[in-house]
């Protein structure tokens, strides 16, 4: 059974939001469909590093997926997995709609034919130290 929560009091939810609202006004130019899902890895990074360093949980896994919305625009979804020191399971979803026109015109073709891309999300990286 998963248990769908707002992690860390809602700061994975506020902290997330933010970002994504920065990154929308920041980057204007079309990408392709790589591009845009590697823009929101450094957010996915950090919703990951809060949700397991400030709510004592454990990251199992999670996706970032693409898929065609209403006319004209995208749906961006994050959903994550994590589990509390009980055992308990915990998702965590975040999504928001964003223009097609984003998108390179052979980004718009292959999502259009496609109908959703899904990418892993993995943990990230440990930091080295200095």
């Amino acid at each position: 059974m998963i248990k769908e929560t707002i992690i860390v009091g809602g700061l994975v939810t506020a902290g997330c939001y933010l970002m994504w609202k920065h990154k929308m006004k920041k980057d204007n130019q079309r990408v392709t469909l790589d591009e845009l899902a590697a823009q929101y890895s450094d957010e996915c990074d950090r919703m990951i590093e809060l949700g397991s360093e400030k709510g004592s949980l454990y990251y199992v896994g999670g996706r970032f997926c693409m898929q065609k919305a209403e006319v004209d625009s995208i749906r961006l979804d994050i959903q994550m997995y994590f589990q509390n020191q009980q055992g308990e399971w915990i998702q965590k979803q975040i999504g928001k709609t964003v223009p097609l026109s984003r998108l390179t015109k052979e980004a718009q073709a292959e999502l259009l034919s496609r109908g959703e891309v899904q990418y892993e999300l993995e943990p990230p990286k440990a930091k080295a130290s200095m």
